[in-house]
C-alpha cells in the first residue's frame, strides 16, 4: 500500500508541467538538498551529487520569487533549487 501525502504551498506559482522529463544536477560546484518544500525553511530529505540523475515533475516560484524545482531522484521526491537542474 502506498501513502500519498499532498502538500500545499500558499503563494506559490506553479510553471507549466513538465510531467517526467528527465533530467539531472548540473553546474552543481556542492551537494544540492533535497527539500520536503520550496524554501530552504523546509527540512532537507537528502542532498544530490552533481551528475544526479532526476525527473523533473513541475518548477514553480515560492513566496520569496525563488524559482524550484519538484523532482524524483532515485524513488525520493522533493524539492530543489531550478538553478542546479538540467534538462
Amino acid at each position: 500500500m502506498a501513502l500519498v501525502l499532498l502538500f500545499f504551498y500558499p503563494h506559490s506559482i506553479w510553471l507549466p508541467s513538465l510531467l517526467g522529463s528527465p533530467a539531472n544536477v548540473c553546474n552543481a560546484d556542492f551537494q544540492v538538498s533535497l527539500r520536503v518544500g520550496p524554501n530552504q525553511r523546509f527540512p532537507v530529505i537528502t542532498t544530490l551529487p552533481n551528475g544526479t540523475p532526476l525527473q523533473l515533475i513541475r518548477r514553480q516560484f515560492n513566496q520569496l520569487g525563488q524559482e524550484w524545482s519538484l523532482v524524483n531522484a532515485g524513488g525520493a521526491e522533493g524539492f530543489i533549487p531550478s538553478g542546479p537542474v538540467c534538462s
